[in-house]
């Protein structure tokens, strides 16, 4: 009787253990594909990339985002591609591959070969897939934001020495559009404002003036706008060449060149077609920028200036 027990006692406690064991076993395979519904594959090919002409030989642009991939089961597999048909003429035309332009078409985040930027590519297309055979895509997009330049030239100019000369605006960049462009000159020497395009040069020694321009999404060129030789043999009689009186408006700022000649204090006044007045104040400066008007824009506006001796109007719209 106490053999038949103790027998029993031990079944029972094999019947046990077997029970906790298939317990933790369900309790592990709940737990792992609880794991696997919530660590899906997931792929990300990065923001689009904007490239400028003056990347071609030196882009270090990275495709891919931070990570290219997660969850899922690692290691992962990664596959670029895309094509683009170019047309180099009628018996030398094909299809160009991301391999072309791509470093390494298996890479996480591949960057551009050097001198092969794909200007005119639409979209890179990405597929992933991780260990478990789970699979994903995504695509991003080339944005070509160079800034063009048309082939104008405009002649040097011979001014004498204290004489002043106009700019004439931009007439080189074209069909650009990631506005507003911001323009600089250089050198400052000289300039009465150096991001104004119709400013006024007055350089004392010959000098070549060259115009930067920056767009929107931080492409930058740059080109040699114009040659003033200065003929310091012998000095002007006139201050400046046809200049009058300036006033204008730029970026939201009233910008207003007075003629050298004038030397006393002047009066500006600023009202609305209404008669309000929006500024008032009196100033000795040739070359006055005024800012923080919060002037509205297509809006009219009479500028007044007032020397004492002439009274001047000018008609202006907000912009």
């Amino acid at each position: 009787m106490i053999i038949r027990d103790s027998i029993f006692r031990k079944e029972m406690e094999s019947l046990k253990t077997s029970i906790t064991m298939k317990s933790i076993l369900l309790i592990c395979s709940i737990f792992l594909c609880f794991i696997h519904v919530n660590a899906q594959l997931k792929v990300d090919a990065g923001n689009d990339v904007v490239l400028c002409f003056s990347d071609l030989a030196t882009s270090t642009a990275l495709l891919g985002g931070s990570p290219t991939a997660s969850g899922g089961v690692e290691p992962y597999t990664y596959t670029w591609s895309g094509k683009i048909w170019q047309n180099y003429g009628p018996k030398d035309s094909m299809w160009v591959y991301a391999s072309y332009f791509l470093n390494d078409t298996t890479q996480s985040n591949p960057t551009f070969k050097r001198g092969k930027i794909p200007f005119d590519w639409p979209v890179f297309n990405l597929k992933v897939e991780d260990a478990a055979g789970n699979v994903q895509y995504d695509t991003v997009k080339i944005i070509d934001g160079s800034i063009w330049i048309l082939n104008s030239y405009i002649p040097p100019k011979t001014i004498k020495r204290g004489d002043s000369i106009k700019f004439y605006g931009d007439i080189y960049f074209y069909e650009n559009k990631f506005l507003p462009m911001q323009y600089t000159f250089s050198p400052t020497y000289g300039l009465t404002d150096p991001t104004d395009l119709y400013g006024w040069a007055r350089p004392d020694t010959s000098t070549t003036y060259y115009l930067q321009v920056v767009n929107s999404v931080g492409c930058v060129a740059k080109i040699s706008y114009w040659r003033i030789n200065v003929d310091t043999t012998t000095a002007s009689n006139n201050e400046v060449i046809n200049q009058s009186t300036q006033c204008y408006l730029t970026h939201g700022n009233l910008v207003i060149n007075i003629p050298q000649k004038q030397s006393i204090s002047y009066q500006v006044t600023i009202t609305t077609s209404n008669g309000d007045i929006i500024h008032s104040g009196k100033y000795t400066n040739r070359n006055l920028r005024l800012s923080n008007l919060d002037l509205k824009e297509n809006q009219l506006y009479v500028v007044s200036i007032n020397d004492g001796d002439e009274r001047m109007a000018f008609k202006l719209i907000g912009n």
